[in-house]
């Protein structure tokens, strides 16, 4: 009786799992194809128009979903394909596409006759634990033969110390998502639920947020999303920091509350404190610690790269806090002389990717010299601006071309 009863109840569950995979197919089979448009970062087809205090600028994304021209999932035959995954900084935040640090060295390595293209990976607000997500999709998708990592200085290490969260979540805090340029594909599923069941696991998932291919349309929308921010966050300031807010610029302020300044910049530059004495420490607990977490997303990311045939190695971006004067900014607390000096940040990433296997390279001193004698940030934002682009670009590309001759050589 006992041996029937069982037989029963694993008929049932055969003929039940039989039912749900088939109402699965079903809904794929009537499901719209729009929820296909998730690409490899952002939205394929996104288009906008930043008019912002300091500059205007128009990003468009491919239809691969990363800002950058259109490409094939793979190089033309001959052809050395570079992945360059990071931040803001290397998806150019503030400048055209072709003005872009990473294009800046693409142009400069054709020039000497080299067949390669560099492509933008890039993706505001992500750090290290990002990046390695994101390897682990963009290898098997796009095959490159190098993946070049633009680790931003103190900051990278600094926001991997923060409870994990996915990047579009990030970028939906900061006001973009839903604008088409702020939101990284959602991870695919995987396992076996995902081979029974795939379309309604994306069925279950967060919906896409409305894609603008119509650059000024999208900045509008954006625009009014930034000056809502900004009398939020102006709302809830204590009175320091209302005071230490009235002593900025006045056409800082009329920019942010115009909508003009990403709020983000407002409070990591001036409403929050100077950094962290302790990051200036390598042997410190919080370095220590911040060291570990990032050593950790760089194997993942070293594996996930060399599994797909590709080799790493890591690029060290200058940050304004360590390299911007402050006489080029107007703020007394920003760019002072301890971390204008520091070689900490560079240490630091320095022994992260030593314990993750991985080349170290970086120009910050040569950059710190010639940040002393022009501007190479814009003042609000702290991004490179197009010279900051270029002088990087400059000082970066025969590192990238030593890289190429060695593949190469291999």
């Amino acid at each position: 009786m006992g041996f029937r009863r069982a037989l029963l109840v694993l008929a049932s569950a055969l003929v039940t799992l039989g039912l749900s995979v088939l109402a699965d197919r079903i809904v794929g089979a009537t499901m719209p194809t729009s929820r296909s448009r998730e690409g490899l970062i952002f939205p394929p087809g996104a288009a906008l128009r930043y008019d912002l205090l300091e500059c205007s600028f128009s990003v468009r994304i491919n239809e691969l979903g990363f800002r950058d021209r259109e490409v094939g999932r793979t190089a033309p035959p001959g052809r050395v394909r570079v992945l360059v995954v990071g931040d803001s900084f290397t998806y150019g935040w503030g400048v055209e596409l072709a003005d872009s640090w990473v294009k800046r060295v693409e142009t400069a390595l054709l020039a000497q006759g080299l067949d390669v293209e560099l492509l933008v990976l890039g993706a505001p607000g992500s750090h290290p634990e990002h990046y390695a997500e994101l390897v682990e999709r963009a290898v098997p998708l796009l095959q490159p033969d190098l993946v070049l990592v633009g680790l931003l200085q103190g900051d990278d290490l600094r926001q991997g110390d923060t409870p994990s969260a996915r990047l579009g979540d990030q970028l939906e805090s900061a006001g973009v998502v839903g604008h088409g340029i702020g939101r990284l594909a959602a991870r695919e599923h995987t396992g076996l639920a995902a081979t029974l069941w795939p379309h309604l696991l994306r069925l279950s998932s967060p919906p896409l947020p409305t894609v603008y291919t119509d650059p000024d349309v999208a900045w509008a929308s954006l625009n009014l999303t930034w000056k809502r921010q900004a009398e939020v966050l102006l709302e809830q300031l204590g009175a320091d920091q209302r005071q230490r807010y009235r002593q900025l610029p006045r056409s800082w302020r009329e920019g942010f509350e115009d909508g003009r300044v990403p709020v983000w910049s407002v409070r990591r530059l001036f409403l929050e404190p100077a950094n962290d004495p302790e990051e200036l420490q390598l042997d410190s607990e919080t370095t220590r610690r911040r060291i570990d977490l990032a050593a950790g997303h760089l194997t993942r990311l070293r594996v996930a790269a060399e599994a797909g045939g590709a080799r790493v190695a890591v690029l060290s971006v200058p940050a304004a806090a360590y390299c911007h004067p402050a006489r080029f900014t107007g703020l007394s607390d920003i760019g002072t002389e301890a971390e204008l000096t520091s070689t900490v940040p560079d240490a630091a990433g320095a022994e992260a990717c030593r314990r993750a296997g991985l080349e170290y390279h970086q120009v910050t001193e040569a950059f710190r010299a010639l940040a002393a004698q022009q501007p190479l940030y814009y003042a609000v934002d702290a991004h490179f601006d197009p010279a900051g682009n270029r002088v990087y670009a400059e000082l970066v590309t025969p590192v990238i071309a030593e890289l190429l001759a060695d593949l190469a050589a291999d």
